[in-house]
């Protein structure tokens, strides 16, 4: 398909490393990358579950609250307040529960070096 055609994906926090993965994996789906605050390290390595357990731990779903919803911004002067309150009320609309991030150790795989779509990093 035409990369015109093809959408610009935008990548925030944690969902910058899920959008560097699938630029990485799939590069022909998106026209252009947009990574916005993201939480990439090269020196972090996300530890991966035992393969083999015998029995499985169940998380119980929590109600997503606004101090959950809010969380992303967590460090004062990364967002002005009205943004971040808007945007936690939106989150508790649309994600009623909070998320559980699973299979992190997927995140050992960003390598920018991957990338190989015209990308734009912003802090």
């Amino acid at each position: 398909q035409d990369k015109k055609q093809q959408p610009v994906l935008l990548g925030w926090s944690q969902g910058a490393l899920v959008a560097q993965l699938l630029a990485q994996k799939s590069p022909r789906m998106m026209s252009k990358l947009i990574l916005y605050g993201s939480i990439y390290d090269p020196l972090v390595r996300y530890p991966r579950s035992p393969l083999y357990v015998t029995q499985q731990s169940q998380q119980e779903a929590h109600k997503n609250t606004f101090d959950m919803a809010i969380e992303d911004f967590t460090i004062e002067g990364t967002i002005p307040p009205e943004p971040a309150r808007l945007f936690a009320e939106a989150a508790l609309v649309s994600d009623p529960i909070k998320a559980v991030w699973k299979s992190l150790y997927q995140f050992n795989n960003c390598d920018p070096g991957r990338v190989n779509v015209p990308t734009l990093v912003i802090a």
